[in-house]
């Protein structure tokens, strides 16, 4: 998405600190729409919740975000582009046309997928840190428009970007009180740990061969010892003859037990060790991310 100055025509950069739009060119700057919408009369007469958590709070907790997950790509966060990011208030309602309460506090923006993003946090909310929304700062907050047909209505604040990833678009919100992120991010499906299956056949060919080099084993003793290993006291579970029934019992201990013992064993220290390597890489990548202090994330932009 580009977006250019109209006083000279160049195109425009998203800063981030100021969350504005800044031309490099000539210097003019200019507000996000969403800032210039101001409380409308139902809003003056409404409460909210105030903001705890900054625009710092919110990039680091982006940071964090794209460089956690089992199969989050390792470039997520410096290949992200940042298309927007916004400071809302979202508008709740706690009773319905006759003022009789709801059992949980009711949506009422014009976004499902925003609904479904901030409800989990809102309905959790401690009604009692509700204040009046003249009382609060709202400059550069967006309060999200509301057509419910409800009282007690209070708008909850939240962080809120969209991004985009290898053409993807990806949604972040995160909680203005408590920092709680929900949102969505790319998965790479082949970072993907051994299967525990094939890890199984693997343990069970591992088996096999001792099964059968035990066998090759007792031939070449008894080459060399000749008749004495022969003996009815070698028929045990680990040098008996081939068609004896203790064969059949190592068999089942190599081929069965031993596999199924192996996997219990070591199956998560294999999964554990094979993400490791890409919970480093992603490690890396935030540390560098957080010492860039000067936008808002190290992130590219389309704008």
């Amino acid at each position: 998405m580009e977006i250019n100055c109209t006083n000279c025509g160049a195109t425009l950069s998203f800063d981030y600190a100021a969350n504005a739009y800044q031309c490099g060119y000539c210097g003019s700057i200019f507000q996000h729409a969403g800032q210039q919408q101001q409380a409308t009369a139902q809003g003056l007469e409404a409460g909210c919740i105030p903001f705890q958590k900054t625009l710092d709070d919110f990039r680091q907790a982006v940071i964090e975000y794209l460089t956690t997950g089992d199969q989050t790509p390792v470039d997520a966060l410096p290949n992200a582009s940042i298309d927007l990011v916004e400071q809302v208030y979202y508008p709740f309602y706690t009773g319905d046309e006759q003022k009789r309460p709801f059992p949980k506090p009711i949506y009422g923006g014009d976004s499902d997928y925003d609904g479904e993003s901030i409800t989990p946090f809102a309905i959790r909310t401690d009604l009692k840190q509700i204040i009046p929304i003249s009382r609060a700062d709202t400059s550069g907050i967006r309060l999200q428009p509301t057509n419910l047909q409800a009282t007690g209505l209070f708008y909850y604040p939240g962080w809120f970007t969209l991004y985009e990833y290898q053409g993807h678009s990806f949604l972040i919100f995160m909680n203005g009180v408590t920092g709680e992120i929900s949102g969505t991010r790319p998965q790479n499906l082949q970072i993907a740990a051994p299967a525990r299956l094939n890890v199984l056949k693997k343990y069970a060919l591992i088996g096999l061969g001792l099964w059968f080099g035990i066998l090759v084993l007792r031939a070449a003793l008894g080459a060399f010892i000749g008749h004495p290993f022969d003996t009815h006291a070698m028929n045990n579970p680990l040098f008996s003859e081939p068609a004896e029934m203790f064969w059949f019992i190592r068999g089942l201990i190599f081929v069965v037990i031993f596999p199924l013992l192996m996997i219990s064993v070591f199956y998560p220290k294999i999964t554990e060790a094979y993400y490791q390597r890409f919970r480093v890489q992603r490690g890396r990548i935030a540390k560098q991310a957080a010492s860039h202090q000067n936008t808002f994330l190290f992130l590219k932009t389309n704008t």
